[in-house]
C-alpha cells in the first residue's frame, strides 16, 4: 500500500470496470435517457422536467430533502450558472438556499441549453409545482444577469430586496474603469475607483448616500475624461442603486454569492477531480452523491453541534468583546448602548436589543451560548453587524452583563433537533425492491426506442429508410408485424420450410426391415484621503501637475 499511486487506482477503475452508478450504458445519450426513466420510476422522483430535444433541452432535479430545506430557509434565496459540466454546452442553474447555520444548501438544479427568461421561467415554475405554492423569499441575490430575477419573480413573486454580488459588482466597475478611462490618466483611475468604493460601502444613511452620489456623478460628467464611465456608470447602476449600495442592505447578512462558487468550486473539484466532464450521466451522478452527502453532513452538524465558520467568528467576538474596557461602553437607554471604536479614533457604535428573545427557535442556532444573545436579538451599526448580520465584539460587550436566561428555547431547541435528525435519517433510506433481472434491460430497449422516435422527426429520407428497415428486421425476428401485434402461426409451417411430396394414391406393399438403434453420440456444444473629497465636493490635490485636473465633488 505504501507504494500505489494514484494511477493505479485509475488502472483498477478502469480494468475491473469500475464506474458510477448513474452509467448504464456506454453511450451516453441512452445512459442519461435510461437514468431518466430510472428516476421517473422512483416513489420520491428527484426528476421535475426532462426536455431531450438538444436546442431546447432541460433537466430539472429536485430532491425530497431539496424540497424541505426550500420551504423552511426560503428567507435568502440565490442564484447562478456555472459551465464545464458536459461536452453539449449545458449550464447548471443551482437555486441555494441558507440555512440557519449560514451554509449554504442547493435546492433545485437545472442542466439547459438556453439560460434566457424562458427557459427559467420554466425552470422556476417546475419547482414551484413541486414545492405546491410560490416561495415567498425576503432576499434574492445573483449576478448582474437580469433574466434570473426576473424569471424568479414572475413564477413567485417580486421578493423584498433584490441583491447584486459585491464581488461581481467591483470586477464589473473596475475592468470598466480600465476601459473607460485612459491608462494616461491612471490618478484619475484610482480616484474614482476610491471614490467608487466609498460611496458603496462606508455611508449607513441612504439620504446622505443620494446626496453624495449627485456630487460623484456631477464632477464625473464635467470632466472630460470620465465622461464614458459615466455614461456607463448612469445608465447601468445608478437606477438600481439600491441593488449594490450598502445602505440598502442592512442587517440583511448577505454581500457576496460565494455560497453558490464555493458550491460550484466543490462539485468540479472535488466529486468530478477538477477534470473537464464529457458526459452528462456523470454530472447528474456528482450531484446526487453530492446531496446525500450533505444530508449526512446536516446530521452531524445537529447531533454533535458541530461549529460552522459563521458559530467560529461568533466565538472569536466573544474573546475580543471581553477585552473592551467598560469605560468604554455608556448606556443611554435601557436598550440603547454606545460602544467606542478600538481602531478608530472618534468613531462611536450604536448597540441596540431589538428583542428580549428570538422568536424562532430554530434559527437560534447562530448563538452565543456565554452571553445567551443570538444574531436577531441585537444590532450594532459597525459594518460586522449591518452588512454581514455577525453578533461583533460591541455586542458581547455589551450583553455579557445582561443576564439572559433562555432554558425554555434551549429545551424547545434540542426538541426540534431530535426531530431533524429523524426525519432526514428516514430520507435516507432506501426501500429495498427486487427488481426483475431484465429491468435495466427493459429500460435501456425503451429508452432508445424513445430516442429513435424522437430522431426520425428531424431525419432525412435516407436515414428514415433505413431507420425503418432496421426495425422491420427486429420486429419479424421476434414474431411482430408493422402494426406492432404478434403473428399468431400456430399449426401453421414456417413460411420457408419446403412441401413434403405427395402420397400416391396405389402403393406397393414395403418390404419390413428391422429398425436399428442409433448408437449415443457425443452431445454438441451449444468531471477589493481622496475618495472622500470625490464625494463631499472638496479639492483634491493636484498630484499630476496638470492645470486641465478637474476637483472631484
Amino acid at each position: 500500500m505504501h507504494y500505489l499511486q494514484k494511477m493505479d487506482v485509475h488502472n483498477i477503475i478502469r480494468d475491473y470496470n469500475i464506474t458510477y452508478s448513474t452509467r448504464f450504458h456506454k453511450d451516453d445519450v441512452v445512459s442519461v435517457e435510461m437514468l431518466v426513466e430510472t428516476l421517473r420510476k422512483q416513489e420520491d422522483s428527484p426528476l421535475l422536467h426532462y426536455n431531450s430535444i438538444y436546442e431546447n433541452f432541460s433537466l430539472v432535479l429536485m430532491t425530497r430533502f431539496q424540497k424541505l430545506m426550500l420551504i423552511e430557509h426560503s428567507k435568502k434565496i440565490c442564484v447562478d450558472g456555472t459551465h464545464g459540466l458536459n461536452a453539449y454546452g449545458y449550464q447548471l442553474v443551482t437555486v441555494l438556499v441558507i440555512d440557519e447555520f449560514n451554509n449554504g444548501v442547493p435546492v433545485a438544479f437545472c442542466f439547459s441549453k438556453k439560460t434566457d427568461f424562458d427557459a427559467m421561467y420554466l425552470f422556476f415554475d417546475k419547482v414551484k409545482n413541486a414545492v405546491g405554492f410560490p416561495i415567498k423569499s425576503d432576499i434574492f441575490m445573483s449576478d448582474d444577469a437580469p433574466q434570473f430575477f426576473d424569471a424568479w419573480a414572475a413564477v413567485m413573486g417580486k421578493p423584498a430586496h433584490k441583491l447584486l454580488c459585491w464581488w461581481h459588482i467591483n470586477k464589473n466597475w473596475t475592468s470598466m474603469l480600465n476601459t473607460k478611462i485612459d491608462n494616461k490618466h491612471k490618478e484619475k483611475r484610482k480616484y474614482v475607483k476610491d471614490a467608487l468604493y466609498s460611496l458603496a460601502t462606508s455611508l449607513i444613511d441612504t439620504k446622505e448616500f443620494d446626496s453624495r452620489l449627485s456630487v460623484f456623478l456631477k464632477t464625473l460628467e464635467e470632466d472630460e475624461d470620465t465622461r464614458q464611465f459615466y455614461q456607463y456608470f448612469k445608465t447601468y447602476y445608478v437606477p438600481k442603486k439600491s441593488s449594490w449600495a450598502f445602505c440598502y442592505r442592512q442587517h440583511l447578512g448577505l454581500n457576496v454569492n460565494m455560497h453558490l462558487e464555493a458550491l460550484h468550486k466543490k462539485i468540479k473539484y472535488q466529486y468530478l477531480n477538477g477534470n473537464h466532464v464529457i458526459r452528462l450521466d456523470k454530472s447528474i451522478d456528482a450531484l446526487l452523491r453530492l446531496i446525500r452527502d450533505l444530508m449526512y453532513e446536516r446530521i452531524i452538524k445537529i447531533a454533535k453541534e458541530k461549529p460552522s465558520a459563521k458559530m467560529l467568528k461568533i466565538r472569536h467576538a466573544h474573546e475580543k468583546g471581553l477585552k473592551i474596557p467598560k469605560e468604554h461602553v455608556q448606556c443611554l437607554e435601557s436598550q440603547l448602548w454606545k460602544v467606542k471604536s478600538q481602531t478608530r479614533d472618534g468613531l462611536v457604535y450604536e448597540v441596540k436589543q431589538v428583542s428580549e428573545m428570538c422568536d424562532d427557535v430554530n434559527l437560534c442556532v447562530l448563538r452565543c451560548s456565554e452571553c445567551n444573545v443570538c444574531i436577531h436579538t441585537f444590532k450594532c451599526s459597525c459594518i460586522d453587524s449591518f452588512i454581514y448580520d455577525n453578533l461583533c465584539k460591541h455586542i458581547h460587550t455589551v450583553a455579557k452583563d445582561i443576564k439572559i436566561s433562555d432554558e425554555e428555547q434551549e429545551l424547545s431547541r434540542r426538541n426540534c433537533s431530535n426531530e431533524e435528525i429523524e426525519k432526514t435519517i428516514d430520507m435516507l433510506r432506501t426501500p429495498f425492491n427486487e427488481e426483475d433481472k431484465y429491468e435495466k434491460i427493459r429500460i435501456e430497449v425503451q429508452s432508445k426506442l424513445r430516442l429513435a422516435l424522437t430522431w426520425s422527426k428531424d431525419l432525412p429520407g435516407e436515414y428514415l429508410e433505413n431507420l425503418s428497415k432496421t426495425l422491420d428486421t427486429a420486429f419479424q425476428k421476434f414474431g411482430f408485424s408493422r402494426k406492432g401485434e404478434k403473428k399468431e402461426n400456430k399449426g401453421l409451417p414456417a413460411a420457408n420450410k419446403k412441401l413434403s411430396p405427395q402420397r400416391k394414391i396405389a402403393q406397393w406393399p414395403k418390404k419390413t426391415t428391422k429398425k436399428r438403434i442409433p448408437l449415443m453420440e457425443r452431445p454438441s456444444n451449444s468531471g477589493n484621503e481622496c475618495a472622500l473629497a470625490l464625494l463631499t465636493g472638496a479639492e483634491i490635490p493636484n498630484i499630476i501637475g496638470t492645470q486641465d485636473f478637474h476637483s472631484y465633488f
